[in-house]
């Protein structure tokens, strides 16, 4: 039986409408005006070769080419949160902002969820089938291990699709 975490939205076909989107700036564009005011959302970004960068307070972090999943929340604006981690231009003020405004990561995916309240659970969720996570990062206001979530193949769909959140975004190639 899948996974499902408690006040997630099914994906229905008009609420995926946003699929068809070719990069990160129509992905910006892309993002359907309706999206509830709050929420749990879930990036998924790519990362084509390894790196090392700094991440703010937590130094220079060493990231794996793969696919990554990052688990945040806005308890208001979560369109205006989400259209800011999409951004590259941005003051640094969060853990993801430092990866999302680089160059070599890229946001390949938005899935959303109108439950406010979850977003550790599924962290833990997520992190349960995955290849990896990157300590601390994103959970500096919690106990989780990590909200950024690492796996080395696309088989983080399928997890994702199991736990019944919304598809707004998803860049096609």
């Amino acid at each position: 039986m899948p996974t499902r975490i408690k006040g997630t939205i099914n994906t229905t076909p008009s609420r995926v409408r946003h699929a068809g989107l070719h990069s990160t700036r129509r992905c910006v564009k892309g993002l359907p005006p309706s999206l509830p005011g709050h929420g749990t959302y879930v990036l998924v970004i790519t990362l084509g070769r390894p790196i090392r960068i700094r991440v703010g307070a937590l130094g220079r972090l060493h990231f794996k080419r793969g696919v990554y999943v990052y688990v945040g929340s806005a308890r208001r604006g979560l369109l205006s949160r989400i259209r800011r981690h999409i951004s590259k231009r941005k003051r640094l003020r969060w853990h993801i902002d430092w990866i999302t405004s680089h160059r070599v990561f890229e946001i390949r995916g938005v899935w959303v969820s109108e439950a406010v309240g979850v977003e550790c659970r599924l962290a833990e969720v997520i992190s349960k089938q995955a290849d990896g996570f990157i300590p601390c990062f994103g959970s500096s206001d919690c106990r989780c291990r990590s909200h950024l979530i690492f796996f080395g193949s696309s088989k983080m769909l399928d997890v994702i699709r199991r736990l019944g959140l919304s598809r707004v975004a998803w860049p096609s190639d």
